[in-house]
């Protein structure tokens, strides 16, 4: 089913992703958060903008065919050029290529034998096609967070995305923003001393996208378990959405698949 092309000046929260029919010689518009993104379609070619240019909190979501292809040097341009382009455009959310380390507004400890749920949120990607069958056209961020660092020491780790949260425990404190989604992380300290949760490190090419009728976008549910050594965790990666995300439907696949749902890994590569 074809997305109509709404604005939330009319609907509070709606869907930017999803297939288009887009006309010859016509320009579509969307506006997420901090990005402005523009797309036409000519005879023979697809043609791409994009700016980032509010903050990044910013919640603002519209979308529509009536706009004008920017013509100026600062925007971000790219040409796809095809024999003959369809009306066809298929615009969707992901994940991104690398962890993403969340560092909480304020650092978290939990008690010995204590069980949380924090519900963070993480960047999201576009990833653009065009045509029938699609064709994969290009791949940006929404906004591009910072590198970081996230590991033991510089010889061993992995170089991740930097995201600040809030780290809400309560669901119904998560804000909505149309160009993040919403992680549940289960985080179970069997140790016997208490956890410090400074930085936590999800890894977010292994989960895949949901989507809720509200809008929101959602990641499969993740537990995280400190052992009783305190010096390991396992990693469960739930099949779905987390049943708060109710209703929720399967947008994309993660980019990594994970060889089992039930991992085991060191505690450094998680909590800091």
């Amino acid at each position: 089913m074809k997305n109509e092309v709404v604005s939330t000046q009319q609907v509070e929260i709606k869907p930017w992703w999803g297939g288009f029919s887009m006309p010859q010689n016509q320009t579509g518009y969307w506006q997420i958060g901090p990005l402005n993104l523009y797309i036409r379609r000519v005879r023979q070619e697809w043609h791409v903008a994009s700016e980032c240019l509010r903050d990044v909190l910013d919640r603002t979501l519209d979308v529509s065919f009536n706009a004008e292809f920017p013509n100026r040097p600062d925007l971000v341009f790219s040409r796809f050029a095809f024999r003959e382009t369809t009306k066809n455009l298929s615009i969707l959310p992901q994940l991104s290529d690398r962890a993403v380390v969340i560092r909480p507004e304020a650092p978290l400890y939990i008690p010995a034998g204590e069980e949380v749920t924090l519900f963070v949120s993480l960047p999201v990607w576009i990833r653009i096609e065009a045509g029938n069958p699609a064709k994969f056209l290009q791949e940006l961020p929404i906004y591009r967070p910072s590198d970081t660092w996230f590991g033991p020491s510089t010889r061993e780790g992995d170089l991740c995305y930097a995201s600040r949260t809030s780290a809400r425990l309560n669901v119904n404190d998560v804000p909505f923003r149309p160009h993040r989604a919403v992680a549940s992380v289960v985080i179970r300290n069997a140790a016997e001393d208490p956890l410090f949760v400074e930085r936590l490190n999800v890894t977010a090419q292994h989960l895949s996208l949901f989507a809720t009728p509200d809008g929101y976008l959602w990641t499969q549910g993740m537990i995280l378990e400190r052992e009783e050594d305190g010096e390991a965790v396992q990693v469960h990666f739930e099949k779905t959405a987390p049943a708060v995300a109710k209703d929720a439907v399967l947008l994309s696949g993660p980019r990594i698949d994970s060889e089992d749902n039930l991992l085991t890994r060191a505690f450094h590569n998680f909590f800091a």
